[in-house]
């Protein structure tokens, strides 16, 4: 009987293999990379429209007052992520502490960072914030019918090292973009470039009535 004979390869032929899947694995790397960047920002936009919804349920039952950005007047660590009511329409409190958001609801990217990171759930200010609200009535929040255009004000987005999407206090992490999610329930991504130009820009820092947060908040609660 007579069997097949392997050649073994020479050393110039292994090199040959080698130095081919290296160069496919340089073509493919970052396809991959922007694949996966993708990917952790679906999961944050999932996770915001998430909020958005729990927004809406406390808002329905809170005779029309959406989710404040602080909940109980002159507690300063007292804050929007923290309510309890609001924890409890997202299933956030069976799986870390009220002053914390589980890794399951937080940005995936806002957790590559690796601050102020437990095995199970990011500080509320490392991962989402509300749009700031200034002056000293923004316990109030807003409230149902105030904003004239829902789906051109933002609610919440991508924080990093505050806790409110201010002009300074938001993070473009998804390449060079942030994920906000509006008073209407949807989410979108906006670039930096247009996000930080101006505070009067049109999205989403302002409805059509030409009104702020800020506005919104002064004119209503005089």
């Amino acid at each position: 009987m007579q069997f097949f004979k392997y050649e073994r390869f020479t050393l110039i032929e292994l090199l040959v293999v080698v130095a081919i899947i290296g160069i496919l694995m340089s073509i493919l790397m970052p396809s991959v990379s922007k694949a996966l960047a993708k990917s952790r920002s679906a999961v944050c936009k999932n996770n915001l429209k998430s909020v958005g919804i729990a927004n809406f349920l406390y808002m329905d039952n809170n005779n029309g007052w959406f989710n404040p950005n602080q909940p109980v007047a002159n507690v300063s660590d007292y804050r929007w992520a923290r309510n309890v009511e609001f924890r409890s329409y997202l299933g956030w409190d069976s799986e870390s502490s009220n002053s914390m958001i589980p890794n399951s609801g937080a940005c995936p990217d806002s957790r590559s960072k690796g601050v102020d990171i437990t095995a199970t759930a990011v500080k509320d200010l490392r991962t989402y914030g509300p749009f700031a609200i200034y002056g000293s009535k923004s316990y109030r929040g807003v409230r149902d019918g105030w904003i004239q255009s829902t789906s051109s004000m933002g609610y919440a987005g991508d924080v990093w090292g505050g806790w409110q999407f201010s002009m300074d206090g938001y993070d473009p992490r998804h390449n060079n973009s942030v994920n906000i999610v509006f008073y209407d329930g949807h989410v979108e991504s906006g670039s930096h470039s247009a996000i930080g130009s101006a505070f009067d820009a049109r999205k989403p820092w302002v409805d059509e009535d030409g009104r702020n947060l800020t506005n919104i908040n002064d004119q209503q609660h005089q």
